[in-house]
């Protein structure tokens, strides 16, 4: 798995646990790694 892959899996589980804000930096973390990342992308459009 790819670090962009795992930060989307940590924001995803903060966003699961009403950590909206540790959510968002991690989705923007995950972009910064790889600007073509899709499920970063969409997380962060859900948050």
């Amino acid at each position: 798995m790819s670090e962009d892959q795992k930060l989307a899996n940590q924001a995803l589980t903060a966003y699961m646990t009403g950590n909206y804000d540790e959510a968002l930096q991690k989705y923007e973390q995950a972009i910064s790694i790889d600007e073509n990342s899709a499920i970063a992308y969409f997380g962060r459009g859900n948050v």
